[in-house]
């Protein structure tokens, strides 16, 4: 059973500890400060994932609800789009949107999304949780893991009509963007979004807030960043983390890593570490330093060209 943290300290503390006591994985402080000096605030705008919402809930007086609830199915589907086949090869997802593009993963995910959404077919919002059951294995067919990605939308639909998210829009709201709320997610719907470093319950929490703020609501944001796949090929690929010969042979030749084991553990929990090192010195939030490593990820044409591959672990985590 995944323990769940209570607080974006408490989260820390762990991510700490195993950084501290595996060698699969080091930090190099002279790249991260390399890396700190490239950041620009006059360029490296915060995120505010308006492109993550439909028309309706892109406007300043969009009901803070709706937005969580939106952002909150997105998280919750962001998670392996990849398979590795018998014979070695891997297949990545994609969906071709309504606009005729074809587009890769988590981003094709949300495009997906949107699109159900424009034809009045979103869960919850337009879906019972039994009219999900019938609209959405045809839309997730072909996709890894389609099973469990429809069996979440069932919850998050049914979450949406009986109101069960109800009071965490109040709390994140009146009470700021904390971990406590994340932690709360995962007690509530564990199919979901339990997880050692509550990667999807806060990327949900993070991706509101930083769109609240930017419409002139005053958020605090108490979050770590999201401990996933890319961020830590980011830093790696500038040379912040560094892989033991054997986790980069592993990596590199994209073998499976064991969902919550030595090895994955090592990685995200570097990740954090070196994140929140990059948050106090630029005086930014987690959520803020993960979206600008993130879209290095799309804007660098050299980590596109070059980087090394992310790891692979098969989970619902990330």
């Amino acid at each position: 059973m995944v323990q769940i943290i209570h607080s974006r300290m408490a989260l820390f503390a762990v991510a700490r500890q195993i950084y501290r006591q595996q060698k699969l994985v080091r930090i190099n402080p002279a790249k991260l400060d390399v890396l700190a000096a490239t950041f620009d605030p006059a360029t490296n705008k915060p995120a505010d994932w308006n492109f993550y919402l439909p028309p309706a809930l892109q406007g300043e007086d969009a009901d803070p609800a709706a937005i969580f609830y939106i952002m909150t199915v997105i998280s919750a589907l962001q998670f392996c789009f990849w398979e590795k086949k018998a014979d070695g090869s891997f297949t990545h997802w994609s969906y071709t949107n309504k606009k005729g593009e074809s587009k890769l993963g988590p981003v094709g995910m949300t495009d997906l999304l949107l699109d159900a959404y424009a034809d009045g077919k979103f869960p919850g919002v337009h879906l019972k949780a039994g009219d999900v059951s019938a609209v959405f294995p045809a839309l997730l067919k072909g996709m890894p893991m389609a099973r469990q990605r429809a069996a979440m939308l069932k919850i998050m639909a049914q979450a949406y009509r009986n109101g069960t998210l109800t009071d965490l829009v109040r709390a994140l709201v009146d009470d700021g963007c904390v971990t406590e709320v994340a932690s709360n997610m995962a007690h509530m719907m564990p199919t979901l979004f339990r997880d050692p470093f509550l990667r999807k319950a806060q990327l949900a929490l993070g991706m509101t807030a930083q769109n609240l703020r930017s419409k002139g609501h005053n958020m605090d944001i108490e979050l770590t960043a999201y401990a996933d796949y890319r961020v830590p090929q980011v830093l790696r690929h500038y040379g912040v983390l560094e892989y033991a010969p054997v986790l980069a042979k592993q990596v590199d030749g994209q073998h499976i890593l064991p969902a919550n084991g030595e090895e994955e553990m090592a990685i995200r929990a570097a990740m954090l570490v070196a994140t929140a090192y990059l948050a106090e010195k630029l005086n930014l939030t987690g959520p803020d330093v993960d979206s600008w490593l993130f879209m290095k990820t799309r804007q660098d044409a050299a980590f596109k060209a070059n980087a090394k591959p992310f790891h692979l672990t098969v989970t619902t985590a990330y």
